[in-house]
């Protein structure tokens, strides 16, 4: 029996966490694996991961001097459970995981690096670089194995630690998660749409990597040409109102939706017609697989990891980076052709069963895992 740590931070429900939350759910499956979670705060990761019956401490973020008392807590809990592999998923969780494993002797350590860091301006430009620089020197000094989720993000990774370190092991999803018994016309009139209406939505954080300002100006674009399309905004971050002025001043309200964060979005997805990303970097987007998974085709910038998810013309269009006039000829041409769209849809379904399933991401978790012990 192989026991496992996964220190998450929980503060989310974003890519890091769906994907936490998948992968923790298939290793259930494994007779030979063991699985425990430490989370930094209580929220929606939690309460799935209670629902599927997975071990769960909860270490509150809160308080004076909380990272000093987080860590004692920490090592309580280790010292408790005795893993044999601790797995952490983020720069502040690879931080507590080394220090941790050091002052009690755990040898394997493992990190998923699950996306290029969020740019800042300023002193907060100087923290941030710091961070990651240290993070990184963590990492190549102190973890058995990287696993970046992209191809892209390894070979990002590669500048910072040994490629004896580093795997791929790509982001999955369970397929059947997202099944609603409803049509897609159904689904818009249950969201308050007329059926006739086109759709295009975005599912995601509101912050400067996400590059929205460049989508919202696509949707002006598409807008002052059509009165039949209608953009979703899903989400919430730090740029919400400036997004939401941005859009006031240029588009019709009517056109621009934003109905805020949507835990579960089976119901919104199924609504839509085309899913899109404007972001400036990605590791492997979540929202793609799923948008995938309920057949949609996808326009998304080709940045990060996202080119090897979306295959250009095939199951979707990619488009350059913070240009806004690529990004909203790509989805006038789709949202012209219905044809197109189903075609595409289609194929992204098949690609994802064919390369992204939660169940193929789990098995070469496992493998890696059954390595470092092998390596002990």
């Amino acid at each position: 029996m192989i026991k496992i740590c996964h220190i998450i931070s929980g503060d989310l429900w974003a890519g890091a966490e769906v994907v936490s939350f998948q992968l923790l759910k298939e290793l259930k499956n494994f007779n030979h694996i063991a699985i425990m979670t430490v989370l930094f705060n209580e929220g929606i990761l939690e309460k799935k991961l209670r629902e599927e019956g997975v071990k769960v401490y909860v270490l509150q973020e809160k308080g004076v001097f909380y990272n000093i008392i987080l860590l004692i807590k920490l090592l309580k809990i280790i010292q408790k459970e005795k893993p044999d592999i601790i797995h952490s998923h983020k720069p502040k969780e690879n931080i507590f995981s080394a220090l941790t494993a050091k002052l009690i002797g755990i040898k394997n350590l493992i990190s998923t690096m699950h996306g290029a860091s969020e740019p800042f301006k300023g002193f907060q430009s100087l923290k941030s670089s710091f961070f990651n620089f240290c993070n990184c020197q963590i990492l190549k000094s102190c973890f058995t194995h990287v696993v970046a989720v992209s191809k892209n993000l390894r070979n990002e990774m590669i500048k910072y630690s040994s490629a004896s370190q580093l795997r791929v092991i790509a982001n999955g999803i369970d397929p059947d998660m997202y099944k609603i018994n409803l049509s897609k016309e159904d689904a818009k009139r249950k969201i308050g749409l007329s059926p006739e209406l086109r759709t295009v939505g975005y599912f995601g954080r509101f912050t400067p990597i996400k590059g929205l300002r460049y989508l919202i100006d696509a949707a002006r674009q598409i807008s002052t040409s059509s009165n039949n399309v209608r953009f979703f905004i899903f989400g919430e971050g730090p740029l919400k109102v400036e997004l939401e002025e941005q859009a006031k001043d240029l588009i019709d309200s009517r056109k621009i939706i934003f109905p805020g964060f949507i835990e579960d979005v089976k119901l919104y997805l199924k609504a839509m017609d085309i899913v899109t990303l404007s972001s400036l970097n990605e590791g492997i987007p979540m929202i793609l697989l799923e948008a995938m998974a309920n057949e949609l085709p996808i326009v998304a910038t080709r940045v990060g990891g996202i080119p090897e998810i979306v295959e250009d013309g095939k199951n979707g269009f990619l488009v350059p980076p913070q240009n806004p006039s690529a990004l909203s000829q790509k989805l006038s041409l789709l949202l012209k052709d219905e044809k197109l769209m189903r075609t595409m849809g289609l194929a992204g379904k098949k690609i994802l069963e064919d390369n992204f399933t939660a169940s193929m991401m789990a098995k070469k978790y496992v493998q890696l895992y059954n390595q470092c012990l092998k390596n002990t």
